[in-house]
């Protein structure tokens, strides 16, 4: 992490706990969804879905190895199983809630735009409104999932 100020999503975001502890004074963002049916929809339907679907090209078995084997290791080796992704999603959450003290944890949503993040950096609300990129749609669509 020498030489950056900030790191977000995946794979970064899968050692929260290492870089937590190695860096004492930084804000942790966790960022949700409103239950972990919402979360697993969307999960399922991009990430899970990708790896699913680009494992099965004999081309692309070593990409996707990587990540794969992240998924297993610091999720859950069952991560395409829903009952347990949603379990296993639910502990996380309440795993970071219970370890990071409150006045480092932001606990937030897509929804609650700029405001949370910006009070806990100590910096100004922007005047443009918050981004609303990379929903489903776009995502599949980008991937070339749904062409």
């Amino acid at each position: 992490m020498n030489g950056y100020a900030a790191s977000v999503d995946w794979p970064a975001a899968a050692f929260w706990h290492e870089l937590a502890d190695s860096f004492p004074d930084a804000i942790v963002l966790l960022s949700t969804r409103s239950s972990a049916e919402v979360w697993w929809k969307s999960a399922n339907e991009t990430i899970f879905d990708i790896n699913r679907t680009l494992s099965q090209d004999p081309a692309l078995v070593d990409f996707v190895a990587f990540p794969r084997a992240l998924l297993a290791k610091t999720f859950t080796p069952n991560w395409t199983d829903e009952r347990e992704a949603k379990q296993v999603y639910d502990v996380h959450n309440a795993r970071v809630r219970a370890s990071v003290p409150p006045p480092r944890l932001v606990d937030w949503q897509p929804g609650d735009g700029w405001e949370p993040i910006c009070r806990a950096l100590g910096l100004p609300i922007p005047d443009d409104p918050f981004p609303h990129v990379n929903t489903t749609d776009h995502f599949r669509r980008m991937i070339g999932l749904d062409v």
